[in-house]
């Protein structure tokens, strides 16, 4: 049974339809019988938290910005929440065109949210008036593989010219790793030593920082 739930049996022979309260491994017991007699057997089923991961790109003309949304799962507009950066511009449309009024320097942030999930990406667009550079983000700098690792090692490449430094934390914000690992262009790191799961990586720069998922599958 699933503790605070008084639905969790079905006499269907295919049941569907049921939500189980948080995620974790669950054993799930079928249980057969006839005239005959009956026959049990038991299945394990993992339940992993629900994943959203906004993105986007932007074309530009002039003072006004395009955006296609890349963000995986495909939500609807209204689970979308754009802030333009200039303290008045928001939407919930999915690809949304805005125009500054302005040239300047804009904080561009697309927030996704769906089943209690909601995470957020961010880039900055320096606006001349007539023509855009986009700065990339430290996120979009940073690329680390395998992921899942099955040896505990994880390849660190970075396109940025600044020194970095690293903290690993598991899943309930303990550390388990942190290194100064200075200007890179590629870096391997070994957590060999900690346990199968889920962490966390945070690499800084010295002027922003960006927190990537790390799965150990040894």
């Amino acid at each position: 049974g699933v503790s605070s739930s008084n639905t969790d049996t079905s006499s269907r022979q295919f049941p569907s339809g049921f939500k189980y309260p948080k995620q974790g491994t669950y054993i799930v017991r079928l249980i057969v019988s006839n005239a005959a007699g009956s026959d049990t057997q038991y299945i394990t089923v993992t339940v992993k938290p629900f994943e959203i991961k906004p993105n986007f790109t932007a074309t530009v003309t002039g003072l006004k910005i395009v955006f296609n949304n890349t963000t995986t799962p495909n939500l609807t507009s209204n689970q979308y929440q754009w802030d333009f950066g200039d303290g008045t511009g928001v939407s919930t449309q999915k690809n949304p065109t805005y125009t500054y009024k302005t040239a300047g320097t804009y904080n561009v942030c697309l927030t996704a949210s769906n089943y209690g999930v909601s995470n957020d990406y961010c880039k900055e667009f320096k606006l001349t008036g007539s023509s855009i550079n986009i700065v990339e983000s430290l996120q979009d700098q940073i690329v680390i593989y395998p992921n899942p690792s099955k040896d505990g090692k994880f390849t660190i490449s970075s396109k940025t010219a600044n020194p970095l430094t690293i903290n690993v934390t598991d899943i309930l914000g303990k550390t388990v790793f942190s290194q100064n690992i200075g200007s890179i262009s590629s870096k391997t790191i070994n957590l060999g030593n900690v346990q199968n799961g889920i962490y966390f990586i945070e690499i800084n720069n010295g002027t922003s920082s960006t927190i990537q998922k790390l799965i150990m599958e040894k």
